[in-house]
This record gives structure tokens, sequence and C-alpha cells, in this order.
């Protein structure tokens, strides 16, 4: 089964236009001759009945008036100037022909095919359908009705069945290779496209010619999927030079400390001291690892299978509720006001991680006495989650940058931390569907997250 469909799939353009004329040629091919054969079966329908209707007639007639009357009624009908009128044949009981001039010798009794002469088709014998009834007298009446005109029916519809065909033959070719043409064209732009992407240049993006159709659905689909493709690429070249550029200070002061331990001036308790230094550095280290492979994995979407749904401001309240006694020891005040049945589907270590961030940037960059303001939203299917400081903030035109891995402000590099927070805080929104954005807080930043969700009664719980 498997050998037979491999040989009858179309492997190209021109075969698959070339199925399609066959099965286009042979469904008109048995629509036309269902068309034929159903005409001619209603033409010889409709002649019998002719036929029969005729013998009714006469026989009524002849057991009314007898032979007599029915040899004059057939010499009546016969002076009739009728071209689609019948024959007849009326002979004794000896064969005598006693009335009727269609040229043929009597049938036999029933329904029957006769040959005569027609003086309009020179020797060639003519055909026509008989009908013979024996009469009580034993005379014979047959009526016999002309196949010419049905045969004459036939094969003009024949002939036009012809022509048609042709003409279809003609438009079913052209309609088939127009097909292949227009179809290739879309293909070798797509072809085009997809060749230049393997040769590197991932800006190159599948023609879409704006009819929304199948085609252009598809290249809409494919370009989505190269923009993810270039989007992560954009990501890995990044990655790939902050590692460089990040981690290459915090390796060298590990070596510079391992180096420090094997000096022979160090006694037993400074090398302790270096050897200890040299752990927490590389426990740095592993932590900034830790946190890259963490957003690389969300980021790749497998998380999301994890998901399910959860009240996020059950979350929020929790993590408000932990952060207060740390935020009032560290000289911040911290308010949190949060609607209630706040509904989304999401997981929630990392929605709890996500917050924690947020709060972490703001205790670490922020003033002490500076004011952190988180809000939870429930509105218009919407559920918003806001963090808010009024600390030295995030420049206009930085803020995209600061969403990127290892990104940190000059003011910010004597403070602790990697430059991963809001980076992680970003990959965790987009895995959720959500939106994040920053904004001024005048002063201070407002990080906004969009989460979609269904409305729900609303009830405020705030923490001061």
């Amino acid at each position: 089964m498997s050998e037979l469909k491999r040989r009858f799939q179309p492997r190209t353009m021109r075969e698959l236009a070339w199925i399609y004329t066959v099965l286009f040629m042979t469904a008109t091919a048995i629509l036309g001759w269902a068309v034929y054969t159903s005409t001619q079966k209603a033409l010889d329908q409709q002649l019998n009945s002719r036929i029969s209707a005729e013998a009714d007639d006469l026989l009524t007639l002849y057991q009314r008036e007898g032979i007599n009357g029915l040899s004059d009624e057939i010499m009546r009908q016969e002076a009739r100037p009728d071209l689609n009128r019948v024959g007849f044949i009326l002979t004794d009981s000896h064969g005598k022909r006693i009335a009727g001039s269609f040229p043929a010798t009597t049938p036999k009794p029933g329904w029957s095919i006769v040959l005569f002469d027609d003086e309009d088709e020179g020797d060639q014998k003519d055909q026509a359908r008989a009908y013979t009834q024996v009469l009580s007298d034993g005379s014979r009446l047959a009526i016999v009705a002309d196949l010419e005109s049905a045969e004459a029916i036939g094969e003009t519809l024949l002939l036009q069945f012809l022509i048609a065909f042709g003409a279809m033959l003609v438009i079913g070719t052209g309609g088939g290779f127009l097909l292949t043409l227009l179809l290739r064209r879309r293909l070798d732009g797509i072809n085009q496209a997809a060749s230049a992407i393997i040769g590197g240049d991932l800006s190159k993006r599948m023609p879409v010619d704006g009819s929304g159709g199948e085609f252009d659905q598809l290249s809409h689909t494919l370009n989505k999927m190269l923009d993810r493709i270039a989007t992560l690429m954009e990501n890995l070249r990044q990655v790939s030079g902050d590692i460089a550029h990040d981690l290459r200070s915090p390796l060298n002061r590990l070596r510079q400390r391992l180096e420090g331990g094997l000096s022979e001036d160090l006694d037993p308790a400074g090398r302790k001291q270096a050897i200890e230094g040299a752990i927490g550095q590389a426990d740095d280290l592993l932590a900034i690892f830790a946190a890259l492979l963490g957003i690389s994995e969300i980021e790749a979407g497998q998380i999301k299978s994890t998901f399910k749904p959860l009240r996020l401001d059950r979350i929020v309240d929790d993590i408000c509720e932990a952060y207060q006694p740390a935020a009032q020891d560290a000289g911040f005040s911290l308010s949190c006001e949060i609607d209630s049945d706040c509904t989304i589907s999401g997981d929630r270590h990392l929605l709890g991680q996500m917050l924690t961030n947020l709060l972490d940037n703001c205790l670490r960059h922020s003033m002490q006495g500076s004011q952190i303001f988180v809000q939870l939203l429930n509105k218009d299917n919407r559920v918003e989650l806001i963090v808010s400081d009024d600390g030295p903030g995030i420049p206009e035109g930085r803020r995209a940058e600061m969403l990127r891995r290892f990104a940190r402000m000059e003011a910010s590099r004597t403070t602790s931390g990697n430059g991963l927070g809001l980076s992680l805080v970003k990959a965790i929104a987009d895995a959720h569907g959500a939106r994040l954005s920053l904004s001024d807080n005048q002063p201070g930043l407002k990080v906004t997250i969009d989460f979609k969700s269904s409305r729900a009664p609303i009830r405020t719980i705030s923490h001061a």
C-alpha cells in the first residue's frame, strides 16, 4: 500500500496539474455520457408512448367500426400533412395489405425494429420501431415510427458533447497549468526567502500579498516563527557577549583570590579567609548561571505545561505581608492595595519570584525613607500588577535596555546584584502572556504587568 501511495503521489507541480486535468476530464466525460444516455432513453420512451397511444386509439376504433372503419381512419391520417406522424401497415389474415403506405413488410406481433427503404437515403436501409397487433378477424395492424429524428437528436447531442468536451479539455488543461503557474510563483517566493535565510540572511521574510488567503496565512505564520527565531538568536548573541563582558571581572577576581591563597606569605587563617572568599565568589557566579538557566528555560516555553488557574491576589498578599518587616527595618514604607478574586493561569513559584525580584530591586536601588507601592487591580477582564517607588528611576531612553540581561545603571554598579532581575521579570511576564511596561512614577519607576483574566467581584486588601 505504501509503495502504491508513493508511486501515485505527485512529486511536482506539473504532475499535479496533469492529475487535476485527468480527473476533471474524467468527471466531464462521465457527466456527458450520463446526459447522453438519459436523453436517448427519454427519446425512446417518448417514441414508445406515441406508438402505444396511437395503437390504443385505433384498436378502440376497430372494436367500434370494424376493419373498414379502421382502414378509412388510416387513410385519413396518412392524408394529413403531419411530418411527425407515425406510419401504418394494415393487412388481412392472408398478409394482403388493406391500408397503410409505410414501405416495409408487416412486422411480427409485439415490439420490433424493422428496416425499410427511404427515398432520401438511396439504397441505404433505414430503421423504424414498430408495434404489431393481431386483430380478432386475423388481420394485423402495425404502427411504425421512423427512428431518424431520434437518431438525429442523439447525433446532435453527441456532437455538442464532443465540442463541449474539447472546450472543457482546453479550459481544464489551461486552468491546470495556470493554477500550477500561480502555485509555483508563490512557492518560489517562499523557497527563495527560505534559501536566503539558510544562507544567513535572518532579516528575510516570506512574501505576503495581503489577500488573506491560505498562502498569506502560511507566510504570516512562518514570519512569526522567523521573528521568534531572530529574537532568540539575538538573545543568544547578547547573552554570549554579556557573559564574556560581565563575567570576566568576577572570574579575574576569583583567580586573583585563589592565587593569593597560594602565596607562601599567608598564615593558615589568611589562607582560609582567601579560600572562603573564593568560594563566595564562586557561589555568586553559580547564582548568575542559575539565573541565566532559569531565564532560558522560561523563554523556551516548556514551563507553560505546569500552568493552572490560581489566585494572584493571594500570592501578592502573602509576599507583601512577608516583606513588611524587612521593608520597615530597612527604613522603607511598603503599601499594598490588592483587589480580590484575581484569577489567572500561571505558575505560583514563578509569579512569586517575579514580585520578589521587583520588590528586591526597589529595596536595593532606592534610598532609605522611600515609599514602595504595590497594586493589584481587577478590571475589564484584565489583572494589572503595579509596583512603583519614588527612587531614582530609569531614564526613558534606557528603559528598554534595562530589560536585557546584565543591564545595570551606572549608579547601581556599586550595589549588589547581577543585572538579571528585570530580565527575569520580563521572561516570566512573557511566559504568562502578560505585557510588561516601565514608566515614570514622578519621581521613581513604575512597573506595570498586564495579565489576562475573567472579570470578578472586587474587594480591596490593604497593607500599610
